[in-house]
């Protein structure tokens, strides 16, 4: 397999039951030039929705999409809600090999919306995806969390990669 001349190579977004991972069994070798890419950056748990004036959603973990709280969902980031007469808010980071970073909700920014648990093997000994992040929500300016990095499996008799590869949350 060669991955040349600004090729990616990248498997489709997570939709909630497939897809979000790449998994190759190559005879030969795997090659990627340097200006290739291998990625399945932001191909995993879905971000949250947004909140206009409103909570926002939780970012979806490994066990489900998120519900409308500033609470982690297992790996999943906590979405922003509003507070008081105050429409600025934050959603959390997703989580994988580490627990997402938190996000702050409220005109004081002293409320915490819940960064998503750490899971997943350091041993690599399973594919997991990294959790979405949580919604933000605001009167205007609000955004969907990012969707988490997805997965890369690669059994070859070389690898040889000059380029990128990556999986890493959006």
């Amino acid at each position: 397999v060669r991955i040349i001349n600004g090729g990616v190579l990248a498997p489709r977004n997570w939709d909630g039951t497939r897809y979000g991972s790449l998994a190759l069994r190559v005879q030969g070798t795997v090659f990627v030039d340097e200006c290739s890419t291998i990625s399945a950056t932001g191909r995993g748990f879905r971000g949250g929705v947004t909140g206009v004036l409103t909570a926002a959603g939780q970012g979806e973990g490994q066990n489900q999409m998120g519900q409308f709280s500033y609470l982690s969902n297992d790996s999943g980031g906590g979405g922003g809600s509003k507070t008081g007469d105050c429409y600025r808010a934050s959603g959390a980071g997703g989580g994988h090999a580490t627990v997402g970073a938190n996000g702050f909700q409220g005109c004081d920014l002293t409320t915490i919306t819940r960064g998503g648990l750490a899971y997943g093997s350091a041993r690599l000994d399973a594919m997991t995806f990294g959790g979405g992040g949580g919604g933000g929500s605001g009167r205007v300016d609000d955004r969907h969390g990012g969707n988490g990095g997805g997965g890369i499996k690669i059994r070859a008799a070389s690898i040889a990669i000059d380029g990128t590869l990556e999986a890493r949350g959006a």
